[in-house]
């Protein structure tokens, strides 16, 4: 039992530094990649939208990155497609050793520019698909909201809020009014006692009113 743990420990340990010079080997590749790598790192590791990443920077270069993740196995499974909408996965393990990677390198913190922007962007995806009443894509980016939430060590107040809000959206259009309503007043309340982005906080309160 002792020598299969060690086993077991030294592959982990192997399989975690290979995955590391991949990354800087990917990193390399494109000024883009390090961004596209960290949005992936803090979704839901299952059925990320292709479009979203195309939300940050043009499709060739997300083609491109896709083409680089599968190079290095990073990909968990072969690039799939849900009902006309492109996904990608990875495995758990892989993502956890990602964003350990990008935090260290990056500094990341509450304060970080790219975690700001990385809300920005989905913020902004969110509002796309909602404004359109498109169900399908308001259904996959459910378990993607609700894992970025998780990261309370990297989200200001207001990024929490507008995250939290945007969900609550979903909630609403999706006919899941008590949920709905419950993220729309913790939104609310985040926004009204930091006094930030009034628009937001009219948009979040029309759609508790309704």
């Amino acid at each position: 039992q002792e020598n299969l743990l060690k086993e077991v420990g030294s592959y982990i340990q192997t399989r975690s530094n290979i995955i590391r010079l991949s990354l800087e080997n990917l990193l390399k590749e494109h000024k883009d990649f390090q961004d596209l790598l960290l949005i992936i790192s803090l979704l839901d590791s299952q059925n990320i939208p292709k479009d979203l990443l195309t939300k940050y920077t043009n499709a060739p270069v997300v083609d491109n990155f896709i083409y680089n993740l599968k190079k290095y196995s990073l990909l968990a499974g072969e690039f799939g497609t849900m009902a006309k909408n492109p996904v990608l996965s990875l495995h758990r393990s892989t993502q956890a050793i990602i964003l350990a990677h990008l935090i260290k390198k990056l500094k990341l913190g509450r304060k970080s520019c790219y975690i700001k922007n990385i809300v920005g962007i989905l913020e902004k995806y969110i509002f796309d698909i909602v404004y359109k009443e498109d169900v399908f894509k308001m259904s996959l980016i459910l378990s993607h909201c609700e894992r970025l939430l998780k990261h309370d060590n990297l989200l200001t107040p207001s990024s929490k809020a507008f995250i939290t809000g945007e969900l609550g959206s979903i909630y609403f259009y999706l006919n899941r009014y008590k949920e709905a309503e419950f993220l729309l007043q913790q939104a609310i309340k985040g926004l009204d006692e930091n006094r930030e982005n009034p628009d937001k906080l009219g948009q979040f309160l029309s759609c508790l009113a309704s």
